[in-house]
């Protein structure tokens, strides 16, 4: 559990992310720190394992939050949760029809804040998406969401993995 002393006076908590839509606060990429996220690799046999997803932030069985009769994992923080309980917001930083150009702008604004604290900021290390350009018509943007959670941290209402 981090104290406040860890997260250097920081008051809000952001994750700055991409989509190759509009951002808005009913998209789903905005919410990626808090998914279930495992990935898959496969083995020199060629079979498919998987691994345990890691979200950064998760309730703790203290918060009133935390889903106890969930047949799943119960620390898991939900959208509907994120935004109705929790009052996270969503704001565009940067759009462009251009695919590289809004990865290169989240790329270096993760840099930029990569020293901050994990829970300060919500994301473990900067992008590594694609970073290459097929024409595709669509809007590729950059946003980012935050809200005032530190305290919940502290109070050990919210923990942040690592």
């Amino acid at each position: 559990m981090f104290q406040l002393d860890n997260f250097f006076y920081c008051k809000y908590s952001f994750y700055i992310f991409y989509t190759s839509r509009d951002v808005t606060i009913a998209g789903v990429e905005f919410a990626a720190f808090l998914l279930s996220r495992s990935g898959h690799f496969f083995n020199k046999e060629g079979v498919e394992h998987f691994k345990p997803g890691r979200p950064v932030l998760r309730h703790t069985e203290e918060s009133h939050l935390y889903r106890h009769e969930s047949n799943f994992d119960g620390s898991i923080i939900t959208k509907k949760q994120m935004i109705d309980d929790l009052g996270f917001k969503v704001v565009t930083l940067f759009t462009s029809s251009i695919k590289i150009n809004a990865r290169d702008v989240e790329d270096t604004l993760q840099l930029r804040f990569q020293g901050l604290p994990l829970g300060c900021r919500l994301w473990r290390s900067p992008d590594q998406g694609a970073k290459f350009e097929e024409p595709d018509g669509k809007i590729h943007s950059v946003g980012i969401v935050y809200d005032q959670i530190v305290p919940l941290i502290n109070e050990g209402m919210l923990e942040v993995c690592k």
